[in-house]
């Protein structure tokens, strides 16, 4: 068990550092890589003065990231893009620990399992999206964490574990 922990650890901070040294050594902004970003923080400050409408131009725009960009915006305040992007980094760093598990379950051998992460870890547009503020990383991670919990459900059924799949399959 210690073994396990020891590996998600090295993974969880391997993700986090390549991610946060690609925001800080790219020089990008949080709303650069993506035109969309400027659009969710307008949408975040609507949800904050009480306008819901979600429509933006030619789609409905899916609402679980700009509610929670104006929930960040609201309790952080002016600290709001620093949390938003640690936030982000920290759910992209724990769907790394979340591939590592799928792979484990698709291969069953360990090195497999690391080399795929490792790769996943360094493949750029995992971290090229992590610190934009759209909905790009929450979507990429949210799949990641259910397709392990559905595999896993589907090798031993259990209703926590399919609950959990559902709760991530948007």
């Amino acid at each position: 068990m210690n073994n396990k922990r020891q590996i998600y650890a090295t993974i969880f901070v391997s993700f986090a550092l390549t991610r946060f040294l690609f925001f800080i050594l790219s020089g990008f902004d949080n709303f650069q890589l993506q035109t969309d970003s400027y659009f969710y923080s307008h949408l975040s400050n609507e949800i904050l003065k009480g306008n819901f409408n979600m429509i933006g131009g030619t789609h409905i725009v899916a609402p679980l990231f700009p509610y929670f960009q104006a929930f960040i915006k609201l309790i952080t305040a002016s600290y709001w893009i620093i949390s938003l992007n640690l936030i982000q980094i920290i759910l992209a760093s724990i769907s790394g620990i979340y591939f590592y598990k799928l792979a484990d379950i698709l291969f069953n051998k360990k090195f497999i399992s690391l080399m795929s992460t490792l790769v996943f870890c360094f493949y750029p547009f995992t971290f090229y999206w992590t610190s934009t503020f759209s909905q790009e990383i929450w979507f990429q991670s949210f799949l990641i964490i259910f397709i392990y919990n559905f595999l896993f459900f589907l090798k031993d059924p259990n209703n926590k574990t399919l609950s959990v799949a559902a709760i991530f399959f948007q």
